[in-house]
């Protein structure tokens, strides 16, 4: 009987231990993820009328929004998520220089862009672009095309390009190889 007790106190007594390492290492490894910049997702809207007026409303820009915030949920786990800082200086995405300016400022290893493009009342396309920093290279990126403008759809859409930026995110570009 007593050896019995003995044998569950050294079971508890190890499996508190394993607990206690594996929490000790997992913020080790949260600080050893590398940083992925991501940007906010920019809205273009290119669906003009006869008379050159857009159609850009303020839920087109917040749908646009909902891009970046499921891009940086669901790539959080492999990467640390950093956000340019609001206080800093404005930045444009066109301008690849300005980009990396930015994410180099807050020691971000990766940089994420992305963009929603309304060509027409049925064209919308997600753009995306993974970039290395220090080597100025292209990782992952493209272009999906969304069969509608629906919340539904974007979800689609991030999904897919979140597939690609994890299976590329790590790999030199398929041109170098």
């Amino acid at each position: 009987m007593m050896h019995q007790t003995f044998r569950r106190t050294i079971r508890t007594f190890a499996a508190a231990a394993i607990a206690a390492a594996i929490f000790a290492l997992a913020p080790a490894r949260a600080a050893d993820l590398p940083k992925l910049m991501v940007f906010d997702t920019e809205f273009l809207d290119l669906m003009v009328s006869g008379t050159g007026e857009t159609f850009t409303t303020a839920e087109d820009v917040s749908r646009a929004l909902t891009v970046s915030d499921a891009f940086r949920k669901d790539l959080a786990g492999r990467y640390k998520i950093v956000t340019p800082k609001k206080d800093a200086d404005p930045y444009d995405l066109s301008c690849p220089d300005c980009i990396l300016k930015v994410a180099k400022e807050q020691g971000a290893s990766l940089v994420l862009t992305s963009a929603l493009s309304r060509m027409n009342s049925r064209n919308v396309y997600l753009k995306y672009e993974l970039g290395d920093v220090a080597k100025n290279t292209r990782l992952a990126g493209g272009s999906i095309q969304l069969n509608g403008y629906t919340a539904r759809q974007i979800k689609i859409a991030v999904d897919a390009a979140v597939k690609d930026v994890l299976a590329n995110g790590g790999k030199e570009p398929a041109a170098a190889k």
